[in-house]
C-alpha cells in the first residue's frame, strides 16, 4: 500500500509509511473509544461486542474459555459494493457527499 501511494502521488515513502501508519492508529484509537468511523461511500467500521464461550483447543481436546471481547465490523458502501461486484461505479475521488 505504501508503494502505491508513492507511486501515484509521487511523495517519499517514508512520508507515505508515516501518514499510512498514523491514519490507521487514529482508525484503531476511535474504535477502541467505541466510536464508529465511517468513510462516506467506502464503508463503515464498528465496534461490536463478542460474547464469552467455551472453546477447544483443537491439539489436546480441553475446554478453554475464551472471554467476552471487542470486535470490529465492516459494512461496505454502495460505490465499494458495485466495484466489488464489477458493476459501474465512480471513482472514491469522483464521489460528492450529499450537503
Amino acid at each position: 500500500m505504501v508503494l502505491r501511494l508513492a507511486n501515484k502521488t509521487g511523495v517519499d515513502k517514508a512520508v507515505c509509511r508515516n501518514v499510512l501508519q498514523t491514519f490507521l492508529d487514529e482508525i484503531a484509537e476511535i474504535l477502541k473509544s467505541g466510536d464508529r468511523v465511517e468513510f462516506r461511500h467506502f464503508g463503515v467500521f464498528a465496534p461490536v461486542p463478542r460474547k464469552g464461550r467455551v472453546g477447544r483447543n483443537p491439539k489436546t481436546g480441553t475446554e478453554v474459555v475464551v472471554p467476552p471481547r471487542m470486535g470490529v465490523r465492516f459494512r461496505t458502501g454502495q460505490t465499494l459494493r458495485r466495484l466489488l461486484a464489477g458493476l459501474p461505479a465512480p471513482k472514491f475521488s469522483e464521489e460528492k457527499d450529499e450537503e
